[in-house]
């Protein structure tokens, strides 16, 4: 039988890892916690709500936006294990930045289309 990692134990230290963040597209949807920050981040930013609503490409730059938030958000928390947080630590330090929306325009290093 598999064992499971346990979420109280620390990740190796020599540990290392790289996320690879493809852009959304039609093969490549959002999905999961990336579609609730999509429904979050609008309804808490009027004027990234509207930009959303506005065109297809600002769409793609809000979604695409949203893809590298959650994925930053991942790799912070797999450094804040490897440091020896536990899986809660690490999660509550580094949430509340993948949740608060960002302003619009968006600067390009936001999205990197």
């Amino acid at each position: 039988m598999e064992e499971y990692p346990d979420s109280r134990k620390p990740l190796p230290k020599d540990q290392t890892f790289s996320l690879e963040v493809k852009p959304v597209s039609a093969s490549d949807p959002l999905v999961g916690l990336e579609t609730l920050v999509l429904t979050n981040w609008p309804q808490n930013s009027p004027s990234l709500r509207k930009a959303y609503r506005e065109s297809p490409a600002n769409r793609l730059t809000v979604e695409n936006a949203v893809r590298l938030r959650v994925a930053e958000k991942v790799e912070a928390e797999l450094v804040l294990r490897g440091q020896g947080l536990t899986q809660a630590e690490a999660d509550s330090q580094t949430a509340p930045a993948m949740w608060t929306p960002p302003t619009w325009p968006m600067p390009r290093a936001a999205y990197r289309d």
